[in-house]
């Protein structure tokens, strides 16, 4: 069998939340989306919207794109696979872990 192409071991790092390419070992992803604002209940995230966080979380912390680039993306997909509510959401969450980041 073939060895991974390098966009392979790219897809299966980010989907993994671990790995960078410094090759420090990272937090997973879902930490930076655990906590959730009030008025949004942890049983109103779906998939996707979850799913949709954590690639935005894996690319703020990478780094490889502009941060309001990695947010306008997250935002973008949910508003278009997700609802309006959920691109809210989503440019909320991944705001704060980015000025987190920034602070940090």
């Amino acid at each position: 069998m073939p060895s991974p192409s390098s966009s392979a071991r790219l897809a299966t790092s980010a989907a993994s939340g671990q790995g960078s390419s410094t090759g420090c070992p990272r937090r997973p992803a879902s930490v930076g989306i655990s906590t959730l604002p009030a008025d949004w209940p942890a049983d109103r995230l779906g998939t996707l919207e979850r799913n949709i966080l954590r690639i935005g979380v894996y690319e703020l912390e990478e780094g490889t794109v502009p941060h309001e680039v990695a947010i306008n993306e997250a935002v973008v997909l949910a508003k278009r696979y997700a609802s309006e509510d959920a691109g809210r959401l989503v440019n909320g969450i991944l705001g704060r872990v980015a000025r987190e980041e920034a602070a940090a």
